[in-house]
């Protein structure tokens, strides 16, 4: 985390790199003023770099974040644990089976 000033409102923020909703420029609009920026509908343009927001907006929504990169690693890794789970337990349930079968064919036969 670092302490960065609003180019817009001049406040001191602190904000790491990927909290920043701003991906435009390198020129640091805290998130409070970004939005307000975002829905006024008579800015069109990054005050800073003059890119046009709706294109920025577009981009920042395909863009994932290591972070969440690994949060999507570790959810399809747990799917995978389940899923082999749940196959050791239709073939516990089916060896379970088989022996009260192989009993009940025991008891008949005595």
């Amino acid at each position: 985390m670092t302490i960065k000033i609003c180019h817009i409102c001049l406040d001191e923020n602190e904000y790491s790199e990927t909290d920043t909703l701003k991906k435009c420029c390198n020129a640091f609009i805290c998130n409070i003023c970004w939005s307000k920026l975002q829905n006024n509908d008579s800015i069109n343009n990054c005050p800073i770099c003059k890119k046009i927001l709706s294109e920025i907006i577009n981009e920042n929504e395909t863009e994932i974040t290591i972070d969440e990169m690994f949060m999507f690693s570790s959810i399809y890794e747990l799917i995978i644990k389940l899923i082999k789970l749940i196959n050791l337990l239709i073939k516990l349930t089916a060896v379970i089976v088989c022996i009260i079968f192989i009993i009940i064919i025991i008891f008949l036969v005595i």
